[in-house]
């Protein structure tokens, strides 16, 4: 009985060893070969793992802001962008987007790389800008020259062309 018990143990063993993967994550299927099927059992082993590519470290972009302004028949407009790449392409896109509102004498009012544009109009319904570090320093630094110009300024916007880091 001894015997018996003994062996059906060691038939177990050996059945739960194949029934259970092991840790080399082999593939085994009918066939001698990986296009074959003439019935032999065949097992390859699973390609080791390659290593994930590095990502490029983070690094600061500069970014670029641009304000263009024009007549129209009532009075003077702006159209201004923020947050591109490139200040000549900023300043290209500001005098597109001034010609498509069909303005004439559209020209850039003012350009910058890592900086903040703010545009205001003053009492005499003319149009000033500035720039600054910060959209508070671009803000300070348009009142205070419309201070300087003994003008009332209102600023109507400001536009980002800090650098961001990615």
């Amino acid at each position: 009985m001894r015997k018996v018990s003994v062996l059906v143990l060691v038939m177990l063993a050996a059945a739960a060893s194949v029934l259970v993967p092991s840790s080399a994550h082999a593939q085994c299927r009918m066939g001698s070969g990986p296009d074959q099927a003439d019935g032999i059992p065949w097992c390859s082993q699973d390609p080791e793992p390659q290593p994930a590519e590095p990502l490029a470290p983070a690094q600061w972009q500069d970014m670029a802001a641009a304000i263009a302004w024009a007549d129209s028949d009532t009075g003077s407009k702006f159209v201004g962008v923020s947050k591109i790449i490139d200040q000549a392409i900023a300043q290209d896109l500001a005098l597109s987007r001034c010609h498509k509102q069909g303005w004439e004498n559209c020209e850039i009012a003012i350009a910058v790389t890592n900086g903040v544009l703010a545009i205001a109009r003053d009492n005499n319904r003319a149009l000033r800008v500035s720039y600054g570090a910060t959209e508070r320093e671009a803000r300070h630094v348009l009142l205070e020259k419309c201070a300087a110009a003994r003008v009332t300024c209102s600023v109507l916007a400001t536009f980002d062309g800090t650098a961001q880091y990615f």
